[in-house]
């Protein structure tokens, strides 16, 4: 079984290197080579400290133990930074998530190794977001017989449809709005991070509640007008994203007053939150995700796919089982005792 698994795990590792991440997922030069440094590393650990070499390694090597060890390892050494300790767990649960996907049977691993919490200077810090159900518990909670009260849910139903930043929500101006196919579609131009622009679509619902909120608010405004805004001595100025944190925070102290299981710590970042693992649980590919964000990378995006355990659960088990077996004997009788042939079968070297 051990010689079975060994076959297995050398066979995904090639496909991995070879086919998987340069093809199927497209992954920059960069990033494959800082995986095949991550995989390398990783062997040179177990033989120093385990006296297990390439050919030796199965499976049960690469489960949350023996690959939460290494990561304690290089946490050891301070010149290794939290980011570089995230680098190489996003190599691992790349790796085992595709794995899972040939083999339904090593989803086990992959499940294990994705439950490794991201290494941040604050280690009790989890993901912050709303449920489907908190979300419309939330839309429903205003007052909207009050005009203030009007504003502020469309902000947050416009915080959350668009995912984007607060800030890159309050710098937005009426011309930064296109409408199209007879004001029944609109895009939204956003100023991201790094100055990088943006192009945000609306879905037609939200479009409704947009025309809505200009007819009452932005009337007869000028296109350079910010799209939300408060007014001071008579004029209308722009919001702060204190403001909006502190709006938020006083809805959710109302509702937690009937719901004590709501979010406490509700703030604008939360909504953004919501939005991504929302999409990431309706099969939304995280690139897709990155793009609507306006992350620069996708291994910023992937804590949503960390963070999310259901879906996980769900994907593994409708997961296709691979033919495996194939030719596998004759793959273990070719390597034996051919360590350096072993390395550039699997792409690591």
């Amino acid at each position: 079984m051990q010689k079975t698994d060994g076959m297995m795990l050398f066979n995904l590792i090639h496909k991995f290197f070879i086919e998987y991440l340069p093809n199927r997922r497209g992954f920059s030069e960069k990033t494959v080579e800082s995986y095949r440094y991550t995989f390398n590393d990783y062997r040179r650990y177990l033989e120093e400290t385990k006296g297990k070499r390439l050919s030796s390694l199965t499976f049960d090597d690469f489960a949350r133990e023996p690959i939460y060890q290494y990561l304690m390892h290089l946490r050891s050494d301070k010149k290794n930074k939290n980011s570089t300790l995230n680098v190489r767990l996003a190599a691992f649960c790349s790796f085992l998530k595709f794995c899972s996907e040939e083999n339904v049977s090593l989803a086990k691993y992959f499940m294990d190794v994705s439950g490794i919490h991201s290494f941040k200077n604050d280690p009790t810090k989890r993901l912050e977001y709303l449920t489907p159900a908190q979300l419309k518990k939330l839309l429903g909670s205003f007052d909207v017989r009050l005009r203030k009260e009007r504003r502020n849910r469309f902000l947050v139903l416009f915080l959350y449809e668009t995912g984007c930043r607060v800030q890159e929500v309050l710098d937005l101006r009426l011309s930064s709005i296109t409408f199209e196919d007879k004001r029944k579609t609109a895009t939204v131009r956003v100023l991201g991070k790094g100055s990088k622009t943006r192009i945000v679509p609306l879905t037609e619902e939200t479009v409704v509640h947009l025309k809505a909120y200009l007819d009452e608010f932005n009337g007869e405004a000028i296109q350079d007008l910010f799209l939300f805004y408060t007014n001071h001595d008579g004029l209308p100025t722009k919001m702060k994203a204190g403001s909006v944190d502190a709006m938020l925070k006083t809805i959710a102290a109302r509702i937690r007053e009937e719901d004590p299981s709501f979010p406490e710590n509700l703030h604008a970042h939360c909504l953004r939150h919501s939005l991504a693992m929302n999409l990431y649980r309706k099969g939304i590919p995280l690139s897709y995700i990155r793009d609507i964000l306006g992350h620069s990378s996708i291994d910023t995006t992937s804590i949503y796919a960390h963070a999310d355990n259901e879906t996980k659960l769900k994907a593994l088990e409708k997961a296709a089982v691979v033919q495996s077996g194939q030719g596998e004997a004759a793959i273990g009788k070719k390597w034996k005792g051919k360590e350096s042939s072993l390395l550039t079968y699997c792409g690591l070297n």
